[in-house]
């Protein structure tokens, strides 16, 4: 049903809804739509084309919501990218910078999880807290066609050709899609290799901070489970050798 209410030029067209001291009324005057509830004006709309397409969907001009409570509000007008759409950009859903503690991310034995600072950088576990350990959390993902994972990893102190990884959930399981060796010294004694900077942990042990990840791929499940972990050896105590992570960045499209 469409009901059409013109006042006139300069007018206010008005439509009433509810009974009086509770009443909802929808107004149109000089090009400008607004929702009274009362004496309060709840919502109003001025496009910049004055036409008779003007109130569309995709409006260019002035919205605003003066008051809105609600229980729930959800959507579904995301464009997923696909052959219609193919630079459709990345929406960043999550990211987790754990300056107030782990975000809900769990190591999978050991103490509970913690932050560290290293370096002035707040970061997910750290010297004497994640070493052979595997850290995970599940994000629940709006509809998407792609998925991107960016991170920051910390290799700290006692580094010995040991393999830094980080996997995501897929089809098939969890999947490592990155993976890095390093040691902190590539000699044959490490008496020949020069003293670095030591931002946290052991002084004697330079760090390799910040390495960037960066990773996306196909993908269509309502959640994403990112893990990363070590080589490590469970031998080794957390104190000689650990990583950190910082900054994590979820993206779909």
């Amino acid at each position: 049903m469409t009901i059409f209410v013109d006042a006139g030029d300069g007018k206010d067209s008005t439509v009433s809804f509810g009974a009086a001291g509770k009443k909802v009324v929808m107004h149109s005057k000089d090009n400008v739509f607004s929702i009274t509830a009362g004496a309060n004006e709840v919502l109003s709309m001025k496009p910049l084309a004055r036409d008779s397409a003007a109130f569309k969907p995709e409006v260019i001009g002035q919205f605003q919501i003066n008051s809105i409570t609600a229980a729930n509000i959800e959507g579904d007008d995301f464009d997923v990218v696909n052959p219609e759409s193919p630079l459709q950009q990345w929406l960043a859903v999550f990211h987790d910078s754990f300056t107030n503690g782990t975000d809900g991310w769990a190591v999978n034995t050991g103490p509970p999880l913690q932050t560290s600072t290293c370096g002035g950088v707040t970061i997910l576990g750290g010297p004497c807290k994640t070493s052979s350990h595997i850290v995970s959390k599940t994000y629940e993902l709006p509809r998407h066609a792609q998925v991107k994972v960016t991170a920051r990893f910390h290799f700290l102190d006692n580094w010995d050709d040991d393999t830094a990884w980080m996997s995501l959930s897929t089809s098939s399981g969890q999947t490592k899609m990155w993976m890095e060796q390093y040691s902190w010294c590539s000699q044959f004694f490490t008496l020949m290799c020069a003293e670095g900077h030591s931002a946290c942990g052991q002084d004697k042990y330079p760090d390799k901070l910040s390495r960037l990840i960066s990773v996306s791929m196909e993908h269509t499940e309502p959640s994403l489970t990112i893990q990363f972990g070590t080589t490590i050896g469970q031998e080794i105590p957390p104190c000689e050798v650990s990583y950190g992570i910082s900054s994590v960045v979820v993206e779909v499209r």
